[in-house]
């Protein structure tokens, strides 16, 4: 006599659960930084407004550290940058390394947390957007970086301070597009972040 199978398990419900962050991770992987590039690293070119306080923020954060400290966040964010022009980013890492924006645009964040150093913890961010131009669509142009505050902030408060750096980031981004972001200038090259960051630093 055959031994008969055992019923599969019974399903509690219809409902398949959805990570409550999934459309968000999803929107996420449509960057370019998320999916190795066939013809070589995707380029970073830094349009950052250069005398914005949220820039001047980061840089005199980095002169108050030690030069070993300082070296090393200098290469924890190589690090990240480097992975997203090889386009081995992965939203659903520890930390989230990135997250796709809402401003009207196709933006995307950049996440750091600076947790390894004597001091409080950093909390960066950087927006860039990926322009689909034929002549420019293996650029990531980053417009706007900041530390982001949350430290004794409403969540009202958090998001609402994040936005007006988004939409900084967005303004000057628009602002260059006619330009190509400064690229139109004479022999200029593209200006990696960490490039701009070490100017303002030793220059």
């Amino acid at each position: 006599m055959p031994i008969p199978k055992p019923a599969p398990p019974a399903r509690r419900s219809g409902l398949i659960y959805h990570h409550p962050k999934a459309q968000e991770y999803d929107r996420a992987t449509q960057s370019r930084c998320c999916t190795p590039p066939s013809d070589g690293p995707l380029i970073w070119h830094s349009y950052w407004y250069d005398k914005h306080p949220a820039i001047l923020e980061i840089v005199a954060w980095l002169k108050e550290l030690p030069q070993t400290a300082q070296e090393r966040a200098l290469s924890q964010l190589e690090v990240l940058f480097e992975g997203a022009s090889q386009g081995t980013l992965n939203p659903r890492d520890p930390g989230e390394p990135i997250k796709a924006i809402d401003q009207g645009q196709d933006f995307y964040e950049l996440r750091w947390t600076f947790n390894d150093f004597d001091y409080p913890e950093k909390l960066f961010r950087q927006y860039h957007a990926e322009p689909t131009e034929s002549d420019v669509e293996n650029l990531l142009v980053t417009s706007h970086a900041h530390f982001k505050k949350v430290d004794g902030l409403t969540k009202q408060q958090i998001s609402g301070l994040q936005t007006e750096q988004m939409q900084q980031a967005v303004n000057r981004f628009n602002f260059g597009s006619k330009s190509r972001w400064g690229l139109e200038k004479d022999s200029a090259e593209p200006l990696h972040p960490l490039d701009l960051i070490e100017d303002l630093l030793y220059g």
